[in-house]
């Protein structure tokens, strides 16, 4: 009997699956951004707006890694492309907080949600390395694959 297969690696890392995750995770967070806020006492759990900023941009990241990575003109260096998607995290989030200070009951410019934005970053460029370290060398440890920068 044939195994039905979904969506496995070969599909996360092909570069027009990438093009459109990244577009539709940026979709997604402009409207996202765009619901009001509401003020509910019951949604007191620390740091938990923090830790979805650092989920979601670790997701966008990790697109936009693996669609430069696939590119025509890919970076010259794992530092190129690790810097790419900081710079990408950090303009796209600056974007996210801007946009939010148009949105009712929303706070916009918070200096932790761009915090959070930069560190998801980078937590999805090393999600995004290891992807591409699995795809190459399925059967070696993507742990002890030595990075050159």
């Amino acid at each position: 009997m044939p195994r039905i297969q979904i969506l496995s690696l070969h599909h996360l890392t092909n570069r027009r699956n990438c093009r459109v995750l990244f577009f539709a995770w940026f979709v997604m967070l402009f409207i996202l951004s765009s619901i009001p806020g509401h003020q509910d006492p019951q949604r007191n759990v620390i740091f938990a707006d923090k830790i979805a900023h650092v989920v979601y941009f670790s997701l966008g990241s990790t697109f936009f890694m693996l669609t430069l990575s696939q590119s025509s003109l890919p970076p010259r260096s794992q530092l190129h492309l690790f810097i790419s998607c900081i710079l990408m995290t950090s303009a796209v989030g600056i974007y996210d907080e801007w946009h939010q200070t148009f949105t009712p009951n929303r706070d916009g410019n918070s200096l932790g949600d761009i915090f959070a934005n930069v560190t998801g970053g980078a937590l999805g460029y090393l999600a995004g390395w290891l992807l591409i370290r699995r795809q190459i060398y399925p059967h070696a440890s993507p742990c002890k694959q030595r990075m050159t920068i």
